[in-house]
């Protein structure tokens, strides 16, 4: 991670992975169409939080950040399917980091 890049990391709890992991597909592209610089997706396979799906973007500093969150909350076809994941996932967690070196 390069000095200043933000990184978001969100959990969600689901029972059934594979449509989540369709949804997070849909989105992709979505986030990278509003800023993302790089998004993953991965299953976390140790710990406390095994078995949940892990959603990471990726944006070269604040400003893009801010400016994808803003865009993203209007983007219909995001909500739409932001709606569509909470009927069968929980957000379990989130968190943000700034690159330091």
């Amino acid at each position: 991670m390069a000095k200043g890049t933000v990184s978001t990391a969100t959990r969600w709890k689901t029972n059934d992975i594979e449509r989540a992991l369709g949804f997070a597909k849909e989105v992709k592209p979505i986030w990278e169409k509003h800023g993302a610089e790089a998004v993953r997706i991965a299953l976390v396979h140790t710990g406390t939080r095994a078995g949940q799906l892990l959603f990471v973007l990726h944006f070269a500093n604040w400003e893009t950040y801010g400016k994808a969150q803003a865009a993203i909350a209007g983007d219909k076809s995001y909500t739409d399917i932001l709606s569509q994941v909470m009927k069968i996932a929980e957000l379990s967690d989130r968190e943000i980091s700034v690159g330091l070196a």
